[in-house]
């Protein structure tokens, strides 16, 4: 008896001890709200609801959350009719969100009151930038990000710089990867104003209405300037367009699959498609003149110029592609239209490759404003001809036939390639070709003979420092030495792989880059002197 009492008196003592631990090891709101206040990593340890607000996170600090398995939420039903209802918001740090348990952690918006819940805001509370806020950055590892999808939520909202007149930069940014989703009623995820960052690594993005989306640019209001990239994932609209890009930016797709009523919607800015699938599902539809945001008309890319020329879009429409492919269920693989009493916004179409398909009976492309000036078009495989557009006096390619009845460019090989140096002078400066952060630099080819079709592909050596789209625009953002590169490959040709370089060296803003303190009288020649340029050719 008592050698069993002993052990009854141990068991129990280990007992109790298991369990005030585990009592005091449990994670509350205030608890939570202490953690997010240093750097380091927090993990859940059960589900918590906020009832005290959003969960800030600010002041440079850098939090891992680890979900765990379990949700943070909080509910803004009850709470005043035009409150949003963030569960955390972000300025001027770094939030990275996990979810190291059995995968269904989540962070979850809910309020009946329509477009108010919203999961994670980055930067400014307001979208006309006061407070202008500090930015921050969100990287989605894992978990699920859920706002209300019966009453029109938002997922993630990145809100900038949007200040009325003012151009100085707040970087937001968010970056999705594999592991990670975002589920939202009205808008999946939202970029406002200058140097809001969306990278779309992997993951899932899903909303009833726009998975990713920008803003217009409106009077006085900055909301121009956001990048978004998607390099993987799912992106998916249920009912309407799967990214929506009215503002002044850039779009980078080179992979992942895009799926909505219309796949992608330009009314202003630049999308670059090098890769990915993009399909459109949507009714067809000619009628582009009714109100509202977007103008779903079943086109995988739709480039539409609503508005006047002051209008709330900023226009300069561009298009280039080189590679992916684009397919439309009812409609036009790619549709340029404006809408009545609209001022023509769109600038260009330039296709050198990629796949367009229409699986109905119109014509593959639809352009209402093709020239040989805005359109060009140099490679691709199509599903119809293009005769519509050589009507309309665009120069096309020589076609081939194949057995399925799809039509390819033929293909006219470079047997040169050099980067135009013309435009570089005033960024010389010593023995240096130099950007500041924060300026851009555009970059062109010439290829020879002139007519040469090969698809010319831009890379970054450091893309911390600099980035090159596919169009060959450089945009500096970081000090240090980067080395731009275009290159084609050709298998057929004399010399099947061809490359120049070009070495740029960022410096601090106002330190004395490039763009007016040029190197003056001789610049040029200098440049031909100096290491930048360095070619290739196997």
């Amino acid at each position: 008896m008592k050698f069993r009492r002993k052990g009854v008196i141990a068991l129990t003592a280990a007992l109790c001890v298991a369990f005030f631990a585990s009592a005091a090891m449990a994670l509350d709101e205030d608890e939570l709200r202490t953690a997010v206040q240093s750097s380091g990593t927090v993990t859940l340890n059960q589900n918590i609801p906020l009832t005290n607000g959003a969960l800030t996170i600010s002041n440079g600090v850098s939090v891992t959350l680890d979900l765990a398995g379990y949700t943070l939420s909080r509910d803004g039903s009850s709470e005043a009719a035009g409150t949003d209802t963030y569960v955390i918001e972000v300025d001027g740090a770094t939030l990275t969100i996990e979810d190291s348990s059995n995968g269904n952690g989540r962070i979850e918006s809910i309020n009946s009151n329509s477009q108010r819940a919203r999961g994670i805001r980055i930067g400014s509370g307001s979208q006309t930038g006061n407070p202008r806020g500090n930015g921050g950055a969100v990287i989605l590892n894992g978990g699920t990000v859920y706002a209300d999808p019966e009453h029109f939520g938002y997922g993630i909202a990145l809100i900038a710089n949007c200040a009325s007149g003012e151009r100085e930069s707040v970087n937001a940014s968010l970056t999705v990867r594999d592991g990670a989703k975002v589920e939202a009623g009205y808008c999946g995820v939202m970029a406002l104003g200058l140097t809001s960052t969306v990278n779309i690594e992997g993951g899932e993005i899903v909303a009833t209405y726009f998975a990713i989306s920008g803003n217009g640019t409106t009077s006085g209001s900055n909301r121009g300037g956001t990048v978004i990239n998607i390099s993987g994932g799912t992106i998916t609209s249920n009912e309407d367009v799967a990214i929506y890009h009215p503002q002044d930016g850039t779009l980078n797709i080179s992979d992942g699959i895009i799926t909505g009523y219309d796949g992608v919607q330009m009314k202003s800015g630049t999308v670059n498609i090098t890769g990915g699938e993009i399909h459109a599902h949507g009714a067809h539809t000619e009628n582009y003149d009714k109100g509202g945001a977007s103008n779903s008309i079943g086109a995988a890319l739709s480039l539409l110029s609503q508005g006047s020329a002051t209008g709330s879009y900023a226009g300069g429409i561009e298009a280039n592609i080189t590679g992916g492919t684009l397919t439309s269920e009812n409609g036009y693989a790619i549709v340029e239209v404006s809408a009545a009493d609209a001022s023509p916004k769109f600038g260009s179409l330039d296709i050198k490759g990629g796949t367009f398909t229409t699986n109905s009976d119109l014509s593959v492309i639809s352009m209402n404003s093709a020239t040989n000036d805005n359109t060009e078009i140099t490679g691709g495989t199509y599903s119809t001809d293009l005769s519509n557009l050589k009507e309309a006096g665009v120069t096309v390619p020589e076609m081939t036939q194949d057995a399925n009845g799809n039509y390819t460019a033929v293909t006219v090989p470079a047997t040169d390639l050099s980067i135009d140096t013309s435009n570089l002078s005033e960024y010389i400066v010593g023995e240096e070709l130099r950007l500041e952060v924060g300026q851009t630099l555009q970059l062109k080819v010439i290829l020879t003979p002139a007519d040469s079709n090969d698809v010319v592909v831009w890379t970054s050596s450091d893309e911390s420092v600099a980035t090159v789209s596919q169009s060959g625009l450089v945009r500096a953002l970081k000090t240090g030495t980067v080395t731009i590169t275009a290159s084609i490959t050709h298998p057929d040709a004399e010399n099947a792989y061809m490359d120049e370089d070009l070495t740029i060296t960022v410096v601090e803003a106002g330190s004395g880059g490039g763009g007016g303190c040029s190197a003056g009288f001789g610049a040029l020649a200098l440049l031909a002197a100096v290491p930048l340029l360095r070619m290739r050719k196997k």
